[in-house]
C-alpha cells in the first residue's frame, strides 16, 4: 500500500497544478504537459495496485470543481477507467463512469454524438458494476445495502437521455440474477422526503406536475421485484392517480385548435404555457417551441402580462436546450429583464431568472466580460426581492465572473453570499430543499478553491455546521 502521505502529496501536486494553469491564463496544452508530468513521476514510485492513482484523482479534481466542459476531463476519465480496470479495481472504475455520467445528466437533450457517448459510458459502468458483484458475493445483508446504491445509481441514469432501455434491460438482469433485496432504511426516509418535498414544489409550481407523475412512475417501475414497503407503493399509486398523463397526439391536437381559436393574447399565453411543458415532457420540444413563437408573434403580443413573460423565458430556455443560435434566444430574456422595475414580485421574479440566463449563455460561449452585467443585474434582483438562496447563489456567480474578468473586488461579493448563507439555509417562504442546499454548497466549494479561499470555506462550514447540528446532505443528481 502505497504511504497516504505520498498520495496527500499527490493529491495537493495536482491541486495546484491547475490552480496554477488558471491564474497563469495557461492553455490546454502546458496544463495536459504538466499533469503528464505528474503522471510519469508517480508511476516511478507508487505500488503496482496505485498506478491508476493520478489519472483518478486528475479526473475527480475536474468533477469536483465543475471542469467537466474541458475536454481534458473525458480523456482523463477514459484513461483513469482503462488503468483501473488494468488493476481490477472494480469500484474505481464504476465512480469513474458514474461522475461521466452525472455530466450528461445535467446536459439535459443530447445530440447524437453525445448519445453515443453515454451509452458507451453507461456500458462501461454496467459492466464493472456486474464484475463487482460477482467478485464480492454479497450475502443478504450486503445485498440489502448493495442493491440499494444501484437502486439510486440507475434511478438517475434512467433521466439520461437515450439510456432508460438500457438501464431497465440492467435493472431487470440484476434483480434477475441476484434477487430481491430491502432498501436501507436510509433510502426509505429519503424517498419519504422526496414525496414531501414534490407535494410542496407541486403546489407552487404548476409545470412541475408531469414531470412528478414521470418521477413517480420511474419509482413504481424500478421497485417492481424488491421488497418495498407496501405503504410506500400505496403512496406512489395515490399521487400517480392524481396527477395528470402524458399528452396524446388527440389531445395535441384540441390543445392546438383551442389556441388558434383563443382570441385573447393573456389567455392563449396561458394556454401555450402550460401545454409547452407537457409537450416538451413528452418528447415535442419543436411543437412546443413553434405553438410559442406563434403566439408571441401575434399583432397583440406587446401586451405584457406575468404569464406572457413566462412564455418568453420558457421559449428562450427551450431553443437554448435545442442548441438555437444565442442571436435568437437573447431577445426573449431580454425583453421581460427590460421592463421597468417596480414592486411586482412575478415581474421581479421573471426578471431574474433572464438576468441568470442570459450571464449563463455567455458563460456557456466563454464571453464572460459580457455577462458581466449581466449576473450583476441578476444579484441586484436577487436583492429586491428579498431571496436569500438567489441572492447567495447570484453573489457568488458574480464573484466568479469578477475572478475571471480579474476584477478585484471578487472577495467582497464572495463576502456577501457568506454574510447570507446561513439564512438561504433556513429562512424564507420556501426553504431550500437537499438537492438545492447540497447544490449551493457545491458552488461555495468550488468557488472557495478557485479564489484561493479553502480556509475560509472550512471555518464558514464548521460554524454553519454547529448551528445547524447536522451534517449538509449529499447531492443526488
Amino acid at each position: 500500500m502505497t504511504d497516504p502521505n505520498i498520495v496527500q502529496s499527490l493529491m495537493k501536486e495536482i491541486e495546484t497544478t491547475f490552480l496554477q494553469c488558471s491564474e497563469e491564463n495557461q492553455s490546454r496544452t502546458e496544463l495536459d504537459n504538466r499533469l503528464q508530468d505528474i503522471k510519469r513521476q508517480w508511476k516511478t514510485i507508487c505500488e503496482p495496485s496505485e498506478i491508476g492513482r493520478p489519472e483518478f484523482l486528475m479526473a475527480q479534481y475536474m468533477y469536483v470543481n465543475d471542469l467537466v466542459e474541458n475536454e481534458l476531463f473525458l480523456r482523463y476519465s477514459q484513461d483513469a477507467y482503462e488503468v483501473c480496470v488494468g488493476i481490477h479495481q472494480w469500484h474505481s472504475t464504476c465512480l469513474v463512469c458514474e461522475q461521466v455520467l452525472e455530466t450528461f445528466l445535467k446536459m439535459g437533450p443530447l445530440n447524437e454524438h453525445g448519445k453515443l457517448e453515454a451509452l458507451n459510458w453507461f456500458a462501461q459502468w454496467a459492466k464493472s458494476a456486474e464484475i463487482w458483484i460477482e467478485e464480492i458475493k454479497p450475502n443478504e445483508e450486503l445485498w440489502n445495502q448493495m442493491g440499494t446504491a444501484y437502486l439510486s445509481r440507475c434511478e438517475w441514469f434512467f433521466d439520461i437521455d437515450s439510456l432508460d432501455e438500457k438501464v431497465l434491460d440492467f435493472w431487470r438482469n440484476l434483480i434477475n440474477s441476484y434477487g430481491s433485496f430491502t432498501p436501507t432504511e436510509e433510502y426509505q426516509r429519503n424517498f419519504a422526503d422526496f414525496l414531501e418535498q414534490t407535494i410542496a414544489e407541486l403546489g407552487r409550481n404548476a409545470d412541475y406536475r408531469i414531470i412528478a407523475k414521470r418521477n413517480f412512475i420511474k419509482k413504481r417501475i424500478f421497485f417492481r421485484g424488491i421488497d418495498v414497503p407496501p405503504e410506500l407503493i400505496d403512496m406512489i399509486n395515490r399521487q400517480i392517480a392524481v396527477l395528470p398523463s402524458m399528452i396524446s397526439e388527440d389531445e395535441i391536437e384540441v390543445q392546438i385548435n383551442q389556441l388558434n381559436d383563443e382570441k385573447d393574447f393573456s389567455e392563449a399565453c396561458s394556454i401555450v404555457e402550460s401545454f409547452a411543458t407537457r409537450l416538451r415532457i413528452s418528447g415535442q420540444r419543436d411543437i412546443a417551441i413553434s405553438l410559442m413563437k406563434k403566439v408571441l408573434d401575434r399583432t397583440d403580443s406587446e401586451k405584457e402580462s406575468y404569464i406572457s413573460n413566462r412564455v418568453r423565458i420558457k421559449l428562450g430556455i427551450y431553443l437554448d436546450e435545442e442548441g438555437s443560435d444565442i442571436d435568437e434566444i437573447l431577445p426573449l430574456f431580454q425583453n421581460v429583464l427590460e421592463l421597468p422595475l417596480n414592486d411586482d414580485l412575478e415581474r421581479l421574479e421573471n426578471q431574474y431568472n433572464s438576468a441568470s440566463r442570459i450571464s449563463s449563455l455567455f458563460a456557456e460561449q466563454g464571453e464572460i466580460q459580457r455577462g458581466l452585467e449581466y449576473s450583476q443585474k441578476a444579484l441586484q434582483l436577487a436583492e429586491l426581492r428579498g431571496d436569500d438562496y438567489d441572492l447567495v447563489k447570484s453573489a457568488w456567480n458574480y464573484a466568479s465572473d469578477l475572478y475571471h474578468t480579474n476584477q478585484e473586488s471578487y472577495l467582497q461579493f464572495y463576502e456577501l453570499g457568506i454574510i447570507h448563507l446561513y439564512d438561504a439555509l433556513t429562512k424564507g417562504e420556501f426553504q431550500a430543499n437537499a438537492n438545492q442546499t447540497a447544490s449551493l454548497m457545491n458552488l461555495f466549494q468550488g468557488l472557495s478553491m478557485k479564489l484561493g479561499q479553502q480556509q475560509r470555506y472550512d471555518m464558514v462550514i464548521e460554524e454553519i455546521r454547529k448551528n445547524l447540528q447536522k451534517d449538509f446532505p449529499k447531492h443526488e443528481p
